[in-house]
């Protein structure tokens, strides 16, 4: 799930999520929890097959049957570590999937 903070525009296959919790530190902490190895595992059980393409779409219904895990009931130590990790994710160098193929 990318982070939106400059609020581009969103449409029924771009979803804007905004965290209730104002500790929420910009939204980090809620975008390191839907980057987490669970919540993606779960995207594959709710998800549903976009016409054959090799992508999975995932429709509103589906995402409100996730589970994920609440940011409110973290403490600030947990908090700090999933925008730690949400931190050192966003350095990785991006590649491209063909370049590691071959």
């Amino acid at each position: 799930m990318p982070r939106n903070p400059d609020g581009l525009a969103c449409d029924h296959n771009l979803f804007r999520l905004t965290p209730k919790d104002p500790d929420d530190m910009d939204g980090r902490v809620l975008t390191g929890i839907l980057n987490c190895t669970v919540t993606a595992l779960a995207k594959h059980q709710f998800g549903r097959s976009n016409v054959g393409e090799s992508t999975l779409k995932t429709e509103v219904i589906d995402v409100s049957l996730m589970r994920v895990a609440d940011p409110r009931q973290m403490t600030n130590q947990v908090r700090r570590r999933v925008v730690a990790a949400l931190d050192r994710m966003a350095r990785r160098e991006i590649g491209h999937l063909q370049d590691d193929l071959d």
